[in-house]
């Protein structure tokens, strides 16, 4: 049965009105640093730098489970090949700056770099997954 669920998701889970909530990393991180959430696993392949002690959703037994957010740059269709390559480099190039780096990292966001092609694949296979997801609960729109 679905209920909706609207009124004080920010602070319900500090409060104790509700006992568990999956959200991204960089809208708990402060909270998890000030001790007033308690991380229990990471929705991604990979552990979050930041919290090591931190383990997977996977690695708790849960199954194969990769909810982690995607942020990625977008350029129109049929844009030229020499425009999305010079984006990327400089992309790449400010990644790789360690002031980059850390700025992300104290937001509660890894950077990790992928190419293009790259970045299809891995949204193409995420419209995959939350499809197919939605599908099997039969979750709708309200």
């Amino acid at each position: 049965m679905h209920i909706p669920y609207r009124m004080g998701r920010r602070t319900d889970p500090i409060t104790g009105r509700i006992q568990f909530w999956i959200a991204p990393i960089p809208t708990r991180l402060e909270q998890i640093n000030s001790g007033q959430l308690r991380a229990l696993a990471v929705a991604g392949n990979d552990r979050f730098a930041d919290l090591p002690g931190i383990p997977t959703i996977k690695e708790s037994g849960f199954g194969d489970f990769d909810a982690s957010t995607t942020y990625a740059v977008f350029a129109p269709k049929g844009s030229p090949p020499e425009v999305v390559d010079k984006l990327y480099t400089e992309i790449k190039r400010a990644l790789n700056e360690e002031v980059v780096q850390k700025k992300f990292r104290a937001t509660g966001v890894e950077p990790k770099l992928g190419t293009p092609s790259e970045v299809t694949k891995l949204l193409e296979s995420q419209i995959i997954q939350w499809a197919d997801m939605i599908r099997s609960g039969g979750i709708k729109v309200d």
